[in-house]
């Protein structure tokens, strides 16, 4: 058995589903008013942070140009990046 092959399948086939759900999602509900967390919002999180755990380290990621400046992902980094050590 390829562990690391069905590994990365399933986080391809987890992007996907993302993807469908980014393109899918009405307009409506994207950016609903009377949503705390709006859609765009999660949407974002999921792939900022999906961005940050495939960087090579913490140290060689860099935010997309358009990431809000000054936004502190620093303590989200922390917890994610302790998350995972081994």
């Amino acid at each position: 058995m390829d562990i690391p092959a069905i590994l990365i399948s399933q986080y391809k086939a987890s992007l996907e589903m993302l993807k469908q759900t980014i393109t899918k999602c009405p307009e409506s509900m994207w950016n609903a008013a009377s949503d705390k967390n709006k859609s765009w919002q999660v949407a974002y999180h999921a792939l900022f942070f999906t961005h940050l755990y495939v960087a090579d380290s913490e140290e060689a990621f860099t935010p997309w140009n358009k990431h809000r400046d000054g936004y502190d992902y620093g303590l989200f980094r922390r917890i994610a990046f302790a998350h995972f050590q081994y």
